[in-house]
């Protein structure tokens, strides 16, 4: 359950090009710098060290440095990593050979992207950053931005499994890639939609709660006032609006909530679906277990329960066992770690982007 593949649609390493003179000498692997070390910036940090094609050459976030080592290695949801993290000047070292810079730059227009050969910038500091402020990193050297959540003013949302391909270096310099539930639910809905149409959707997820809400309640928008251990608290989800910016056809016909929920990993995102015909569940299921996606969308007939997914890198599991039809109305439910597959596939798409811009370059 917790394979780490791409799927058929995802782009596969090729051989890496050189950058042009003023760059210095390209190491193996598409080079990334990461802007903000929270939860988010050390969740793609850690994705790229079990991916071998992609390099972590900087880190930029106003911790100091044996901090940013130390919440690297040890980890309150996903204990510790199976690699040793040090800190030395200006810097982390894994496993005594492997260096990721560390910056501590508030203003992007300063960033050394240019001279460290950056190809892809993950722009994750928080309050989450717009365009403008991404385009500073394109000034600072960068090929590309990834916004890991959505925007309005992005060139393009990226999904991966169903559009990173149509990425065009040419076009697209500041993109997102979408957030955790569109990135599970527009793979089921992409499956459903080619098997039986899918005329409209609406998805309720359960989220676990995240930096973004409090212990106890304070001073916030809305219901993200209140405490979150002590209360499941229901939020807006626009993100699902969005699902049709990555499935054309569907655009208008998906919307949703998100419910937060006192545990600190692993949601579940329930899909109310109106197919374009009557379908009992086992011909649901059997076109979700079936499905193009391999890794990207995995199939389970076992009594999931949230703490099963910690740690996996799918963008989806369906819980063969929740499906349910009457006639066309159809019910699927798929699991998904917030974390740590968004991070999965964000490392995907910078991996897509990189080996794109190279191939552009060649």
């Amino acid at each position: 359950m917790n394979s780490r593949q791409s799927g058929p649609y995802a782009h596969r390493p090729g051989e890496a090009g050189r950058g042009p003179g003023a760059r210095p000498p390209r190491t193996a692997g598409v080079r990334v710098a990461i802007n903000g070390f929270g939860r988010i910036g050390r969740s793609v940090m850690r994705a790229a060290l079990a991916t071998p094609d992609v390099t972590i050459v900087a880190v930029n976030d106003l911790m100091p440095v044996p901090l940013a080592a130390w919440l690297l290695r040890r980890d309150s949801t996903f204990g510790a990593l199976p690699w040793n993290v040090t800190s030395v000047p200006g810097g982390l070292l894994v496993d005594g050979d492997r260096r990721t810079e560390v910056l501590n730059r508030p203003d992007r227009a300063t960033l050394p992207w240019r001279d460290l050969g950056i190809d892809v910038v993950v722009e994750a500091t928080r309050p989450r950053p717009g365009r403008r402020a991404a385009e500073a990193h394109l000034a600072s050297g960068a090929r590309a931005v990834i916004l890991p959540h959505f925007d309005a003013d992005a060139d393009a949302t990226f999904v991966v499994g169903l559009n990173e391909h149509s990425y065009d270096p040419a076009r697209h310099h500041v993109v997102s890639n979408g957030s955790c539930p569109v990135n599970c639910i527009g793979l089921v809905l992409a499956v459903l939609d080619c098997a039986f149409g899918v005329e409209a959707a609406s998805s309720l997820t359960t989220h676990a709660y995240t930096t973004s809400q409090s212990l106890l309640d304070a001073t916030a928008a809305g219901r993200l006032a209140r405490g979150a251990p002590f209360n499941l608290v229901p939020v807006e989800d626009p993100t699902a609006r969005h699902v049709g910016q990555v499935l054309p056809r569907l655009a208008g016909r998906v919307d949703g909530l998100v419910v937060r929920v006192p545990v600190p990993g692993g949601c579940l995102a329930g899909l109310a679906v109106r197919l374009g015909r009557a379908a009992s569940p086992g011909e649901v299921n059997a076109a979700l277990r079936s499905s193009r996606f391999g890794g990207l969308l995995e199939y389970s007939e076992e009594p999931l329960v949230s703490s099963d997914v910690l740690g996996s890198t799918a963008s989806g599991i369906v819980d063969a066992g929740l499906t349910r039809t009457v006639g066309p109305l159809c019910g699927v439910s798929a699991w998904f770690d917030n974390e740590t597959a968004f991070a999965a596939r964000t490392v995907d798409l910078c991996r897509a982007i990189g080996f794109s811009l190279r191939s552009s370059r060649a």
